[in-house]
């Protein structure tokens, strides 16, 4: 059903992969960099409010009127 969109992806990613694999960086490299640069994330922008902008417009977090 989507293997018409399979060779746009491998178009792709198969330079970046090949560079990568070139590099001497294997997959589990790139799952944990991947892992966590989203732990990361979550870590730093979950407080923030910065991941919800409805939540960021909730009344608790505008300005007196």
């Amino acid at each position: 059903m989507l293997d018409r969109f399979k060779a746009f992806w491998v178009a792709l990613f198969n330079p970046i992969v090949r560079l990568l694999l070139k590099a001497g960086i294997s997959p589990d490299v790139v799952t944990l960099v991947g892992t966590l640069g989203v732990c990361v994330g979550a870590l730093v922008f979950f407080p923030k409010a910065g991941c919800w902008p409805a939540y960021c417009s909730s009344p608790r977090s505008s300005s007196p009127t």
